[in-house]
This record gives structure tokens, sequence and C-alpha cells, in this order.
């Protein structure tokens, strides 16, 4: 079952996620409208970064050569930064490109699925995009549009989700959920979170004794998706970096669906039962 924890952020900026799945990404940079803009700055990055490697093959010997690793190490960071964001430029152009639905019509609202009703917290799509970073330790944070960050923690098959209010669920192990406010339940087969303009769907696997735990998480923001793996084996990584998150919530069922809400004491988490809302831990 998993389990929800309650604790406030602060990381640093993100990157901007590219449109598209790892193929589709590495087909745009190889497109010859986009090439020469990426091939500029990364050309220039790889440059630092092999200067970079000199100067600290000699800055055991000489501390004005420690300084000046310090000082080419920072461009190359801020180097790297401007090729994400070229590729986060990139990839809002082939979003606005594709974003038009076919024949004029429009398509379900983000947490409505193919001929079925909106959820109580009706969802709009966003146009602008997610973001995510995989850090030194290995977690992988996905922030959404609206200021929402989802952290993949790569232990104890664990995930948090903080909103822009500063509260935090954690979900971890077979998995148990943890809010803010100190509630804590369980669930035992897909689920799908809603909060704000996004939704995140949990994928399980089969666990001891009947219970399961999460293997897969792929977080919605209108027409953006970022599908994040490993989570079974504290090796998240990202799956799929697209512009199809329509397509793809309409192929993957939700199955039991939470929506987020906020009170006094913190956020809260209730589902649907025979036609009424369950507050969850209570």
């Amino acid at each position: 079952m998993a389990s929800i924890e309650s604790t406030t952020a602060s990381e640093s900026p993100v990157a901007p996620i590219p449109g598209g799945t790892a193929d589709e990404v590495e087909a745009e940079k190889a497109s010859p409208t986009h090439a020469p803009a990426e091939a500029t700055v990364e050309g220039a990055t790889r440059e630092l970064q092999q200067a970079l490697g000199v100067v600290r093959r000699e800055s055991s010997h000489d501390e004005r050569a420690a300084g000046v690793a310090r000082l080419v190490e920072a461009v190359a960071q801020l180097t790297a930064s401007l090729v994400s964001m070229v590729t986060g430029l990139l990839s809002d152009l082939r979003t606005a490109r594709h974003a038009a639905p076919k024949g004029g019509g429009s398509g379900p609202a983000l947490g409505e699925k193919s001929g079925a009703s909106s959820p109580p917290t009706g969802l709009a799509p966003r146009a602008t995009r997610l973001s995510a970073i995989k850090d030194d330790a290995g977690a992988i944070t996905v922030r959404t549009p609206d200021g929402y960050m989802l952290k993949a923690e790569g232990r104890e098959e664990a995930w948090r989700l903080t909103g822009p209010d500063g509260h935090t669920t954690r979900v971890w192990g077979d998995p148990h959920v943890r809010e803010s406010d100190g509630d804590r339940w369980d669930f035992n087969e897909r689920g799908t979170f809603l909060f704000g303009g996004n939704k995140v769907t949990v994928e399980v696997n089969p666990a001891k004794d009947g219970k399961t735990i999460t293997r897969r998480l792929t977080v919605y923001s209108g027409d953006q998706r970022v599908t994040i793996g490993g989570i079974d084996s504290n090796t998240p990584f990202i799956q799929a970096l697209a512009g199809d998150g329509r397509e793809h919530d309409d192929q993957l069922q939700d199955g039991i669906s939470f929506w987020r809400e906020l009170r006094a004491r913190g956020e809260s988490w209730s589902r649907s039962e025979d036609g009424k809302r369950r507050t969850m831990g209570r």
C-alpha cells in the first residue's frame, strides 16, 4: 500500500522538458531548422568541459588554476542551462504546431477519459510545459506550470507531491500515503491523483502477501506528459518526455481517482464511492 508524508521542499530551478520521446527529441535536434542554434551552444559546452578538465588537472599544483577551474565550471553550467532553454523553446514551437485538434474539435479536458464525465474539480488543459531534472543523488523532480512539484526519491519505492502552498503528500512502500495534516491511508491498485490542473497516474506491480508497490508514474499537464519508470527498483529514470498527453491519457486507465483539497490543517485527498465523496484517512 502507498503512504503520504508531509514536508516542505526547496530546490533549485529545473530545466524545461522537450516535447516528444527520446527518439523524437533527438530527431528534433537533428532538424535543419533548429540544428544550428543547438549545435552552436552544445559545441561551446563541449569546449568548456574540455577546458575544465585541463584546468582541473593543473589545479592540484596551482591555487590560481583552482580559481580558474571554479570560474570555468560556472560558465559551463551556465552554457548547459542555455542548451536547456533552447531545447525548451523548440519544444514550445513543436507543441504549438501540433496542439490544434484535427477537424476543429477540442479534445477532452485533462482528467477526462473519452465518453466519461469530468472529475468534480474540472481540470483545464494548459498551454505551457512541464519541466524535469534528475539530480546527482538519482532523484527525479518534475514541476508543473501551476507550481506543483513531484519528486521520485529513488528510495523506499517513494515519491512525493508538494503543492504551491508548501504542503506535501508522500507515497511509499506497498503503497502507504501520509498527508501533511498527519492523516495516513493505503491503496493497493492503480490510482490517479488529481491536483490543480494536473494529474499523476500510478501504475503498480504485485508484491508480497497480495500487496503492491509503485512501478511507474505518469504526470500529465494539458498536452504534456512525463513518464518515470524504475520506481519499484529505486532507480527512477525518465522514460518519456512527450507532447502526447491527451492521447496517452486516453489509453492509460486511471484506476481509482483521488482529488486533492486544501484544508485548515493541510492538504487532504478524497475519492468517490457510491456517488458520495469520501475523505481518505478518516
